[in-house]
């Protein structure tokens, strides 16, 4: 897969941007993105419908599509260390995201599923 390919790249050039949290990862984010990362995770905390949060949910997996497509790109043409490192810092806050509107739309669910008291 295109992110087993990028993280034997990165290892292999001493970087841990996949790596999993707590990762002593160095790796730059870029700060509009890390902007619109915070907007989004305070989008999921307001969020009221499961519409809402599946909206977010679609969104974040349109931009890890897009990541994957921008880092299978990068990889094939073997060049540009940046723009993969970046790709793959994306990556990982985006499946945060994902998980996150995931868990939202559960809480959602499992709320308007119980019977309501009073």
């Amino acid at each position: 897969s295109t992110v087993e390919a990028v993280v034997s790249t990165q290892s292999t050039r001493g970087s841990r941007a996949l790596e999993e949290e707590g990762a002593e990862d160095k790796t730059p984010v870029p700060p509009d993105f890390l902007m619109e990362i915070m907007e989004t995770r305070e989008s999921l905390e307001q969020c009221q419908s499961k519409d809402e949060a599946e909206r977010i949910l679609t969104e974040a997996t349109a931009s890890i599509d897009e990541c994957l497509r921008v880092m299978d790109k990068v990889l094939k043409a073997g060049d540009d260390r940046d723009e993969l490192e970046d790709a793959a810092v994306r990556l990982r806050y985006l499946h945060r995201i994902q998980d996150e509107a995931r868990r939202v739309m559960h809480r959602l669910e499992d709320e308007r599923s119980r019977p309501s008291t009073g």
